[in-house]
């Protein structure tokens, strides 16, 4: 996360840099591999399927998206928290992580066109507060 959170930042700014990209694509290999040496398979199967939607950008099968580019930053952002849940025990990993695969794999299929990620994005937001207020309701 080091080194990828300061590349991508970097690769925003200039997003037809494909060498920073595939440095980018090189960290998420490397969270897909090092989850799955020790047993954190929910965090590293979201790695999986970044990684392979990037490799589908970099293969030109796939061009990169503004939905693509938002579905990076929001799974970076909560990625140290993940890391932190699988750390400590405790599986509390947002709600949203099967719509961040869910999408990646969806790019990675030139299905992009199909759906809005922002709006399955905010879809699933608002369905997390939903059960939460639910739960606060009984207790």
């Amino acid at each position: 996360m080091v080194e990828i959170v300061p590349l991508y930042e970097s690769w925003q700014k200039s997003p037809s840099d494909l060498e920073d990209l595939k440095d980018i694509r090189r960290g998420f290999h490397t969270l897909k591999g090092s989850g799955r040496m020790v047993g954190a398979k929910y965090t590293a199967e979201l790695a999986w399927s970044i990684e392979n939607m990037l490799n589908r950008v970099l293969d030109n099968s796939v061009a990169i998206s503004a939905d693509m580019r938002q579905l990076i930053t929001d799974v970076l952002a909560a990625y140290p928290d993940m890391l932190i849940a699988f750390e400590q025990g405790t599986q509390d990993y947002p709600a949203v992580v099967p719509v961040w695969i869910a999408c990646a794999d969806a790019y990675s299929k030139q299905q992009g066109n199909g759906f809005s990620y922002a709006a399955l994005f905010a879809q699933s937001i608002d369905s997390s507060i939903d059960k939460i207020e639910k739960n606060n309701a009984i207790v």
